[in-house]
């Protein structure tokens, strides 16, 4: 997030070294308690919530779910999970902004 500037070493992604200012668009700062931003019924709208929902977001929406190993919980209400499973499914809602 560039909050402190790197000292040595290198960041990569899939073997291709990753620029600060790539870094920062590939990087989510969760500030909220994932507690709180529980409102839709079920984990799977949950990480759509807000959104205009399009063929586009479903696709990407089911890649987050995978990604964050979320496909069994995708119609278990959010509040039901664990802290952990909150956790992911509040990153993988902000992986699909």
């Amino acid at each position: 997030m560039r909050l402190y500037r790197q000292q040595k070493g290198q960041i990569l992604l899939k073997d291709k070294v990753l620029s600060p200012s790539k870094r920062s668009k590939l990087t989510y700062f969760v500030m909220q308690d994932p507690d709180y931003p529980l409102y839709a019924a079920s984990v799977g709208n949950e990480i759509m919530l807000g959104r205009q929902v399009t063929e586009t977001l479903r696709n990407k929406a089911i890649e987050a779910l995978e990604n964050f190993l979320l496909v069994p919980l995708k119609d278990r209400h959010p509040a039901s999970l664990s802290g952990g499973e909150k956790q992911r499914e509040t990153l993988a809602a902000s992986s699909i902004l």
